[in-house]
């Protein structure tokens, strides 16, 4: 054997026992807590429970059971999550990293960058999702009365610091959608919808909804306005302008476009007809 080839062979053997040792000696729970406290000093609200952390190949971090929470109410969570940097711009003051998740049998994947600034990073993201379903969304789950099902993708951009209330934004997408509505509505115990589409946008209290289009067997329609996010979830309060017009071939053919505004709030809504044509 050549001394080159001897070289090579010990350089290797230093990086296999250098990845080995990394693997085995990786303290998971110390990261796992660093990097919980850092999104909840960026999102103070929302607090962060990471279930498990252990390294990946190719480098990576690879989180199981990861959930979002708000006095004490899950809001969302990931069965699994894969982070992955981008090696060059771990050197710089942005960081960026690519991710992948599975949530509520759908997908979620996207972008990530972190500016640090002081102590405390600047977070923003964007990303797109697919085939997440809204009847397993422990938020939807708990209004057992609407019954709301249905297929939900999209995408999204995220912004977040310590110094600002986090902001979002996107544009979503549902097929295959029904619920049970919680006020009378032409006398019509389910809506279905073939699709819905809206483009959102959350500054943390105020949830801006514009462009909805609903699609259905029975009718077409628009919704555009604003819901105001309380604690608990229930008393959040609605400001929704609703406009639908029954198809021709449903049995509410006769009717003409019918708008309506929703108020109250998700406890005790209130839908009001303001007008026909």
């Amino acid at each position: 054997m050549t001394g080159t080839r001897k070289k090579i062979l010990f350089i290797f053997y230093i990086l296999l026992t250098g990845l080995v040792l990394l693997y085995l000696l990786f303290p998971a729970d110390a990261v796992r807590n660093d990097i919980a406290n850092r999104i909840q000093q960026n999102v103070p609200n929302v607090q962060v429970t990471i279930g498990s952390l252990r390294l990946a190949f190719p480098p990576a971090l690879s989180f199981g059971d990861v959930s979002f929470s708000s006095d004490g109410t899950i809001l969302f969570s990931m069965d699994r999550l894969k982070l992955t940097p981008r090696w060059r711009t771990l050197l710089f003051s942005t960081k960026i990293f690519s991710f992948k998740g599975v949530a509520y049998h759908g997908m979620i994947s996207g972008t990530l960058s972190a500016v640090m600034s002081g102590d405390s990073p600047v977070i923003s993201a964007t990303g797109s999702f697919s085939g997440i379903q809204l009847e397993q969304i422990p938020a939807v789950r708990k209004q057992t009365s609407s019954a709301l099902s249905g297929s939900l993708s999209g995408n999204f951009h995220l912004d977040a610091s310590s110094m600002n209330q986090p902001a979002f934004g996107g544009h979503i997408s549902v097929s295959d959608c029904n619920f049970v509505p919680p006020f009378s509505f032409l006398d019509m115990k389910r809506l279905d919808f073939d699709s819905i589409e809206a483009d959102l946008d959350f500054d943390g209290d105020n949830l801006d909804i514009q462009g909805g289009n609903l699609v259905g067997p029975e009718m077409t329609g628009t919704v555009n306005g604003n819901i105001y996010f309380e604690t608990p979830l229930s008393r959040s309060e609605l400001d929704l302008d609703i406009s639908v017009t029954p198809l021709q071939s449903s049995k509410f053919s006769g009717i003409n476009v019918l708008t309506f505004k929703a108020t109250e709030t998700f406890e005790n809504p209130k839908l009001t007809l303001v007008s026909t044509r």
